[in-house]
């Protein structure tokens, strides 16, 4: 997630995260790393945890081009302006309660449940 989301504060808060995001099964430690291969156009800056079982009749796999194509994007290709992609990807159709969220930039854990 970018620092500059608009639910940022609400998110730091309680944890919870609006309906509809896309989410990576990637663990990515650096900011940079995970920018690029996200292919997202914000910083990536804070990581989520959470347990992924409980959303799993909730959560699909998104249309290319931020779901705008024809076909299913699995894996990150579709902006190489913003980096080198190939990360995994999926759409939860729920509001999601993390468990931790970390700072990758400090290294700190911002957010725990």
């Amino acid at each position: 997630m970018g620092s500059d989301a608009r639910y940022l504060n609400k998110f730091l808060t309680n944890g919870e995260i609006p309906a509809g995001n896309y989410y990576s099964f990637d663990k990515f430690d650096d900011m940079a790393q995970a920018s690029s291969r996200l292919q997202v156009p914000h910083d990536a800056r804070l990581r989520t945890e959470f347990d992924t079982l409980q959303y799993v009749d909730k959560t699909k796999i998104p249309h290319g081009d931020w779901g705008k194509a024809d076909y299913l994007a699995p894996i990150t290709r579709d902006f190489l302006g913003f980096g080198e992609g190939r990360a995994s990807q999926a759409v939860i159709d729920a509001k999601v309660s993390v468990t931790r969220i970390i700072d990758l930039k400090t290294g700190q854990i911002v957010y725990q449940r």
